[in-house]
């Protein structure tokens, strides 16, 4: 999302080369968030953009894989956060939280990705 008007910053204090990445020609702020608007014209925020994992040429959505992990039976918590890889960039990562010590993870989940931990 963009945004600009004078409700925004001048720049970050003495810092120009981080205002210079802030800031798109015309005073555009660029804000970090992620929105996309409805068929009413509503503005919705989708989240962050550094919530985003970019491996290869896909944009994968740290909260939205989230979201479906802890649907799973035996997930009581989870992240998901991009790893350095060398072809990808990023490699996405599950940490999944077992509802309990013992708790059985559906078995899929050791073969979706390799860098997969058990917290």
């Amino acid at each position: 999302m963009l945004t600009r008007g004078p409700h925004v910053m001048l720049g970050y204090w003495d810092d120009p080369a981080a205002s210079g990445r802030a800031f798109l020609p015309g005073g555009w702020l660029k804000t970090g968030d992620l929105g996309a608007f409805d068929a009413g014209g509503a503005l919705w925020l989708l989240g962050r953009l550094k919530d985003v994992v970019r491996s290869g040429s896909e944009n994968v959505n740290a909260a939205a894989v989230e979201r479906v992990l802890l649907q799973l039976a035996g997930v009581a918590g989870a992240a998901v956060v991009g790893l350095p890889h060398d072809r990808l960039g990023e490699q996405v990562c599950l940490l999944p939280l077992q509802s309990e010590r013992n708790a059985a993870l559906p078995p899929f989940l050791a073969l979706a990705l390799p860098c997969m931990s058990l917290v």
